[in-house]
């Protein structure tokens, strides 16, 4: 299969793109990279859908081979990013498209889902959802009360002090990483390469210090009533969850529920990259939603 690579002009600058199989007749898929900031060498597990449709992927600006955003107000911005997402699949100008999304930017594919109904898009499927800053503080906190009491302690204190360098908050965060981000060991090379590259600045503006709570411009998601207006987007929606996810899987239940036409998915032995710790299973389901659900609904 062909690969196209090549740069989106959009306002804010130019955005790096892979499309695997450009010529597929299938209706295309487009993936959104969390992280926040990830590369998106990440999710190239999802490539293996390309034998049935084009498949792209793309970096969000600040990240991987894309510009820096603008060094204005707000770059990191919730409104900002989205913008940059919506302007760059309409600059894709498909005829149709599926939407997959994974992390932090589960919510961007949210808020644009609600608001683009002009859009023809006709699946979302959203990997660990992050849909309320409540409700991620909520589930951190459910993890960290079953941590072992040391690694507990280290937390509270970095968070009550907002020092995130100490060795016992480093060991702490290890464990948490090793329990609840990726269970395989070693991690994937595209997952641990992808991840070692992040981009400091984009991390902090847009997850903020930690994973535990919310600082940056993730702290105002829930300006966006996302909870309660997941009713109006309409389209189906896939749903995936790690057993051991940092998303749990009540908050997964919550959201699936809220949406008219959504499809549930709970890996066993897996957590936050459960697309990645089981690429067969996830390959399967995605290749049943796609070509099942989602033209039965419409």
């Amino acid at each position: 299969m062909s690969i196209e690579e090549g740069y989106a002009n959009i306002s804010y600058g130019k955005v790096y793109f892979q499309i695997f199989n450009p010529k597929g007749k299938q209706t295309p898929l487009i993936i959104l990279p969390g992280g926040p900031g990830a590369p998106h060498e990440y999710l190239h597990t999802l490539s293996e859908l390309q034998l049935e449709r084009p498949i792209v992927f793309f970096d969000q600006l600040g990240s991987g081979q894309s510009d820096e955003p603008p060094h204005e107000k707000g770059r990191w911005s919730l409104e900002r990013i989205t913008s940059e997402i919506e302007e760059l699949i309409d600059w894709f100008n498909f005829p149709s498209f599926h939407l997959f999304s994974h992390s932090a930017s589960t919510a961007f594919a949210l808020i644009l889902a609600r608001k683009r109904k002009d859009w023809p898009l006709e699946s979302l499927t959203l990997a660990s959802p992050i849909a309320s800053t409540k409700q991620w503080k909520k589930d951190q906190d459910l993890i960290r009360k079953k941590m072992a009491k040391k690694d507990q302690q280290a937390i509270k204190k970095a968070l009550e002090t907002n020092d995130f360098t100490t060795k016992g908050y480093e060991d702490a965060l290890s464990m948490y990483q090793r329990k609840h981000w990726c269970l395989a060991s070693p991690v994937p090379h595209e997952i641990q390469t992808a991840f070692d590259a992040l981009n400091p600045e984009l991390v902090e503006g847009v997850m903020g210090t930690n994973p535990f709570e919310f600082t940056g411009s993730l702290s105002t998601l829930d300006e966006y009533s996302l909870l309660t207006t997941l009713n109006k987007i309409q389209i189906p929606v896939l749903i995936t969850v790690g057993e051991h996810d940092m998303v749990s899987e009540e908050t997964a239940r919550k959201i699936a529920h809220k949406l008219p036409c959504a499809m549930l998915e709970i890996f066993p032995d897996s957590a936050h990259m459960h697309f990645a710790e089981a690429p067969e299973a996830y390959l399967n389901l995605m290749k049943y939603f796609i070509k099942f659900e989602a033209r039965h609904a419409a």
